[in-house]
């Protein structure tokens, strides 16, 4: 059973959903910049592309040559030789920033203070309290923060969330989330790829891959937050972690009992690796069922996209040996492009925030997730010592809400 709080975040992210949907069109799109010459860049300028309210103005590299190669490449018009001036543009309302994360805080804070809305790449920060930080300069100056998760705004995790809600896992839901996402690196990617590099991004795999997992979790459980965590540094390079694995666990509410009146705790364990064959499986398993998909950050096609139900396992003796029988339901969605509705429903947001309203859905999970994250590494630091989550308590201050 949800709390107030989480049912206040439920209605927050529906209605950030509803509002704004016309202010932005194909006469008037919004004008969205973007820092950095980055790969990812290329898929999102893609999504935007098949989007008539989003319009990609401007791309940027600290090297004129560069920007105005990539903008050729990706078909956008206009190319800048620095960030500073697509923050200084007057035609821009907001940016993209998928530069290395020890590099956000500073671009964040530049461009909040220009007064342009926010799409950070994951993981959004290296600690919570630099994320804290920046969402408030966000928040001060009027401007919305988004974190780029882009498996949250497929229609597939919206029925989901229904089948969920409607009880099909169990009468207390989702009770344990598994999950494994994963691809194996080159040595190219090893030797000069920036997610390898500690002064550029020092959370590794955890930030690059476990990010996806941990949302994944908070999704399950209604966005609240792990009491607990325990995370293991398995290998690490250069001092990034390249293979992790971690759990978190969830307190239960008032008077959720298990059977037998055992105490009921939700919990959830992660692993990701840039050492192993590509892996994004999920189980999200109750009492009485189980959903289960393996293409959980990036589906495997745009036309559509699965996940499994199973529940009523059966087992009978046979003369043969045991067989075992469920019910299996293959859910299957309709064309669906992930990575434009992320950038369609930033636009959304943007624009209900300029309507005044305030959206603290998605600075809040982003938040959730990274002191997700800071837990897990501080308990890899203590060689997988049981420590809190939030220990700051950022997520109960009052600055953001």
């Amino acid at each position: 059973m949800a709390t107030k709080k989480e049912d206040a975040l439920q209605a927050a992210h529906a209605l950030a959903k509803k509002v704004g949907g016309d202010t932005y069109t194909k006469e008037n799109p919004m004008r969205l910049g973007v820092i950095s010459t980055a790969n990812i860049a290329r898929k999102v300028i893609s999504g935007v592309q098949a989007l008539d309210t989003v319009k990609v103005t401007v791309v940027s590299s600290r090297n004129l040559e560069k920007a105005q190669q990539f903008a050729k490449d990706v078909g956008v018009d206009k190319a800048y030789g620095s960030y500073e001036e697509v923050l200084a543009d007057p035609e821009i309302d907001a940016v993209y920033v998928p530069l290395p994360t020890s590099t956000h805080a500073e671009w964040v804070g530049k461009a909040a203070k220009a007064g342009k809305h926010v799409l950070c790449e994951k993981p959004c920060a290296l600690d919570s309290k630099q994320l804290f930080a920046m969402l408030l300069e966000c928040k001060e100056n009027n401007v919305h923060f988004m974190d780029n998760v882009m498996f949250m705004h497929h229609d597939r995790l919206r029925m989901m969330r229904e089948r969920i809600d409607d009880g099909f896992l169990g009468k207390h839901g989702a009770t344990h989330v598994s999950s494994i996402f994963s691809f194996r690196s080159s040595e190219e990617f090893v030797t000069s790829n920036i997610r390898m590099n500690p002064d550029l991004d020092a959370l590794g795999a955890l930030g690059d891959l476990g990010w996806y997992n941990v949302r994944m979790a908070l999704f399950a459980f209604g966005w609240r937050k792990p009491s607990t965590a325990q995370g293991r540094i398995l290998i690490s390079h250069n001092k990034v972690p390249i293979e992790f694995s971690g759990v978190l666990t969830w307190d239960p509410e008032d008077g959720e009992e298990d059977v037998a009146g055992i105490k009921l705790q939700r919990s959830t364990t992660l692993y990701c690796s840039f050492l192993h064959g590509k892996q994004q499986h999920v189980q999200i398993t109750g009492s009485d069922g189980m959903i289960a998909l393996d293409d959980f950050v990036n589906t495997r096609s745009t036309k559509s996209a699965v996940f499994l139900e199973e529940s009523d396992h059966q087992t009978t003796m046979t003369e043969d040996g045991p067989e075992t029988e469920s019910k299996r339901n293959l859910v299957k969605t309709g064309p669906w492009r992930q990575e434009a509705e992320t950038v369609a429903n930033f636009a959304r947001q943007v624009a209900a925030c300029k309507q005044g309203q305030n959206i603290d859905f998605w600075p809040r999970i982003a938040l959730l997730t990274q002191v997700c994250c800071d837990a897990l590494l501080d308990s890899a630091a203590k060689d997988g010592v049981v420590v809190d989550v939030d220990p700051l308590g950022l997520l109960e201050r009052d600055e953001l809400k």
